[in-house]
């Protein structure tokens, strides 16, 4: 797949699978948007990207809140001018919340999980009406 000027919104970008995604693309002659929960972890990684590609800017957005992933996605608008690929990636898993775990962490991982995906859908859908986009 060619990335050249293409627009990707990576969700979980502060670590493990979405910062390698990132790291990777940043190669890429591309426009990243890194979204995640960690801001000082995630202004980090950006200035590191940057040294890479400097088409490259941080949200900080808890996605499994709707109104942070329309401020998001709102946000990479108003910076790039589209989204032509949304990677999902962010996400929580019991061993993250084992120590804490009730019905709040069971209520938490659900919106990080799955609800998260529905906001995301319901504000890229329409970007994509009119031209080609990817979510993964």
């Amino acid at each position: 797949m060619n990335f050249h000027d293409k627009v990707i919104l990576i969700t979980g970008a502060s670590s493990g699978i979405g910062y390698e995604l990132a790291l990777q693309l940043a190669k890429y002659n591309c426009k990243l948007a890194l979204i995640a929960r960690r801001e000082t972890l995630l202004k980090e990684i950006e200035e590191e990207l940057k040294q890479i590609n400097e088409d490259v800017i941080s949200i900080k957005c808890d996605v499994g809140i709707i109104e942070d992933v329309r401020y998001a996605v709102k946000t990479i608008i108003n910076s790039f001018g589209k989204i032509d690929i949304a990677i999902l990636n962010a996400g929580v898993n019991i061993k993250t919340l084992k120590n804490e775990f009730n019905s709040n962490a069971g209520e938490k991982i659900f919106q990080t999980n799955v609800f998260s995906l529905t906001y995301f859908f319901e504000e890229l859908i329409p970007l994509f009406k009119d031209r080609e986009g990817m979510i993964v």
